[in-house]
C-alpha cells in the first residue's frame, strides 16, 4: 500500500559487497530475483557483454559491480546482470585508461589487480601501497604469491591456506605461475580500482598483516623476516601465526627457501591463510579399569618360578614374584 500511495513500484533489493566473487553473487541474486541459479550462471556468461567489455575470460567475474540494486518484480537474471555490468561501466573513470599505458597493462589486468587488492586490504589507505607491492614484484619478475588467488583457485573458501594448497593446479595459482592470473578473482570497488590505476610510489616488495589488520611493508627479505618476528611477538600464544607475502625466487630452490623463511603458519584474518597443515593435538583418554577385569584385558601372567644359576662356583636362587597387573587402554585421536 505504501508503494502504491507513493507511486513506487515493488522491487527486490540486493546488496553486493566489495570483494564477492561469482560463486557468492550467483546464489544471492537467484534468491533475490526468485529465479533458478542456472539462469544466473548463464547470464554471467553473456557473450554479448563479454565482447562489449573485451573480456578474454569465459565469465563476467570482476565486472559485476558491487553495489545496492533495486530490481522491479519480474526482472530476469539476464536483465539484472546487464544492469550490474552497466554500473561497472558508469563507474569506470577516463583517467584510468591513461594509466593503462603508463603501467603497460590492459583493462582486464587492471581489474584483476584491483580484485587482488580488494581481497587483501583491511585498511583503506593501504590499498595503493598493496597495489604497488604487487606491481614492483611483477616488474622484477618475481612471483606474486598472493593468497587470495589460492583461495580462488581452490574453488571454495578455506579458513586458512595450507602449504598443500600452494600446489593446486590452476592458472590462478600465483605461487607457481608468474605474472597476473588470467582474470579477476572478485568484484573490486571504486577504491580498489583507483588503487590499481594509481599505485603508491614506494619500493616495497613484502608485507605482513598485523593483529589489527594493517600491514607492515618492507623492501628486503631480511627486513621482512624481522617484521614477521615482531608481529608474532604481539600475538597471544593461543593465536595462530599471521599471513605475509612470501618472497619470490627465480628458481625452485630459492623459492622453497624464501617461502619457508617468510611464510608463517596462518593468517590473522578470516580471508587470509596459513601455509602449514593444521595438526590436531593428540588426546589421550584413559578408561577406568573395573574392579573385576577379565583375563583377556590383563597383561600376561608370569608363573612364579625358582631358577638356579651357577655363578663363580656358587648357586644363587632368584625368585620371580608374580604380581597381578591391570592395564589401561588408551585411545589416541589424531
Amino acid at each position: 500500500m505504501s508503494a502504491l500511495n507513493g507511486g513506487h513500484g515493488l522491487v527486490n533489493t540486493i546488496t553486493i559487497p566489495e570483494g564477492w566473487d561469482l560463486s557468492q553473487i550467483t546464489p544471492q541474486l537467484a534468491r533475490t530475483l526468485r529465479v533458478p541459479a542456472d539462469s544466473v550462471r548463464a547470464a554471467m556468461r553473456d557473450t554479448a557483454l563479454l565482447a562489449r567489455l573485451d573480456i578474454p575470460n569465459p565469465t563476467l567475474e570482476g565486472y559485476v559491480f558491487p553495489d545496492t540494486y533495486a530490481f522491479p518484480l519480474g526482472t530476469t537474471a539476464r536483465q539484472a546482470v546487464r544492469e550490474m555490468v552497466f554500473s561497472f561501466e558508469r563507474r569506470w573513470k577516463p583517467d584510468w585508461d591513461s594509466s593503462l599505458a603508463d603501467l603497460k597493462i590492459n583493462r582486464n589486468d587492471l581489474v584483476t589487480m584491483a580484485s587482488i587488492v580488494e581481497r587483501e586490504a583491511r585498511v583503506p589507505e593501504e590499498r595503493p601501497v598493496i597495489a604497488a607491492v604487487y606491481y614492483n614484484r611483477l616488474r622484477k619478475g618475481m612471483l606474486l604469491q598472493a593468497d587470495p588467488t589460492i583461495q580462488y583457485a581452490l574453488g571454495h573458501h578455506v579458513g586458512r591456506v595450507l602449504y598443500k594448497d600452494l600446489e593446486v593446479a590452476s592458472p590462478y595459482n600465483t605461487y607457481i605461475h608468474k605474472g597476473l592470473p588470467p582474470g579477476p578473482i572478485a568484484s573490486p570497488g571504486v577504491a580498489s580500482l583507483a588503487a590499481a590505476a594509481h599505485p603508491a610510489s614506494v619500493p616495497y616488495l613484502y608485507f605482513v598483516a598485523s593483529r589489527d589488520g594493517h600491514h607492515e611493508f618492507r623492501m628486503t627479505l631480511q627486513e621482512h623476516t624481522t617484521a614477521i618476528r615482531q608481529v608474532r611477538a604481539t600475538l597471544p600464544s593461543r593465536k595462530t601465526k599471521p599471513m605475509m607475502l612470501a618472497s619470490a625466487a627465480t628458481n625452485a630452490t630459492a623459492r622453497s627457501a624464501s617461502t619457508s623463511a617468510a611464510k608463517p603458519a596462518a593468517k590473522l584474518s578470516s580471508r587470509t591463510a596459513s601455509r602449514t597443515p593444521a595438526k590436531t593435538p593428540a588426546k589421550t583418554t584413559v578408561s577406568k579399569t573395573p574392579a573385576k577385569t577379565t583375563s583377556s584385558k590383563l597383561a600376561p601372567k608370569t608363573a612364579g618360578k625358582t631358577t638356579v644359576k651357577p655363578v663363580a662356583g656358587k648357586t644363587i636362587k632368584s625368585t620371580a614374584t608374580t604380581k597381578k597387573r591391570t592395564t589401561t587402554r588408551t585411545h589416541t585421536t589424531q
